[in-house]
């Protein structure tokens, strides 16, 4: 693993604890004093080792190199910065390799199905997943795979289509409307000619009765 990879993933670290609350930055507090058994500080190899073991913490298949990974300034212990790496590691479910079994601190590749229906899901690091001879075995082709960055877009974007309406569907039903609105006025003004028809009909009949009337008398 290079070095500045390492690097950022103290700094993601880092940066996670300096902007949280008193209540949270307690929780990676409390996660170090566990590991330090000795109470020096620093956590050890074998207290690494332990914990890692006992707590089935993460899945490394080497504990030895994720302790390696995590000892930036290789002092052969574990200080509180690096520890809160590793915690962050824990917590943000940080992926080890479905291929050599490493912990990727960079860009990965996940299958897309597994990610959706499975319980757990498949990464595997960018050497192996571009390695010729397949050094992992997987029930999916590698056409269902993204890396990290171009996931988190597609579930971005999916997530903003599930809440536009339908578009197709509202086209129709604005139109539907507007050409309802149309008849109706169309029947409206129809209806109101024929009572205008009808009432000088009438009246125009009155005024005939009346002449009549008017003639008889006289």
């Amino acid at each position: 693993m290079e070095g500045h990879h390492c690097i950022g993933m103290l700094e993601i670290a880092e940066i996670y604890f300096n902007t949280s609350s008193e209540n949270l930055k307690q929780l990676p507090r409390d996660f170090f004093n566990s590991m330090d058994e000795d109470h020096d500080e620093k956590v050890s190899l074998s207290e690494f080792f332990n914990n890692m073991k006992e707590g089935g913490l993460v899945k490394a298949e080497n504990p030895p190199e994720m302790f390696k990974l995590l000892d930036v300034n290789r002092d052969g212990s574990l200080d509180f910065k690096e520890v809160v790496a590793l915690y962050y590691v824990i917590k943000s479910g940080r992926p080890f390799c479905g291929g050599c079994g490493k912990f990727i601190p960079g860009m990965f590749f996940s299958c897309l199905i597994c990610f959706d229906n499975e319980d757990d899901k498949f990464c595997v690091c960018p050497k192996c997943f571009t390695n010729e001879n397949k050094s992992y075995n997987h029930k999916h082709m590698p056409d269902h795979f993204l890396d990290n960055f171009a996931l988190l877009e597609a579930k971005r974007k999916m997530a903003i289509d599930t809440r536009k309406p339908p578009a197709p569907l509202e086209e129709p039903k604005k139109k539907s409307t507007l050409l309802l609105r149309l008849l109706e006025s169309e029947i409206a003004a129809v209806a109101g000619a024929e009572v205008v028809a009808v009432s000088g009909a009438a009246a125009a009949a009155d005024l005939a009765a009346a002449a009549a009337d008017s003639c008889s008398i006289m």
